[in-house]
């Protein structure tokens, strides 16, 4: 479960700085982790050594998660698609309650949230 969970991290670190890593880097990283391409198969598509795609991995798996650290857009990301979700969930039982005064809670708790994001 750790490898996958690895694997999805390293895909989602991709999908939001990819375009922050060098080309090389950016393809290397695609390739293995997303294409389950082996070292010797990016080397041949990208016309280097497999030292310098072991390289280029670590070295971009590295600036990923730098970037992460420093920007945490993945974690801002997720709490707010967390917070639209009890937003929505909240609405969801408002629309299926009776009670007015219910509704109007439920109603003013998903403006809250709302309002944090």
């Amino acid at each position: 479960m750790k490898v996958l969970d690895d694997y999805i991290y390293i895909g989602r670190l991709l999908d939001f700085y990819g375009s922050l890593l060098t080309e090389s880097e950016s393809k290397s990283v695609d390739y293995y982790y997303n294409e389950d391409y082996s070292l010797t198969e990016i080397a041949e598509l990208l016309s280097i050594s497999r030292q310098a795609v072991s390289l280029n991995i670590k070295r971009a798996i590295d600036k990923l998660k730098s970037f992460e650290d420093a920007l945490k857009l993945i974690e801002k990301f997720d709490k707010k698609k967390e917070a639209k979700t009890k937003a929505l969930d909240l609405l969801n039982q408002a629309s299926g309650s009776k009670d007015i005064e219910d509704i109007r809670e439920k109603v003013k708790k998903a403006e809250e949230i709302i309002n944090e994001i």
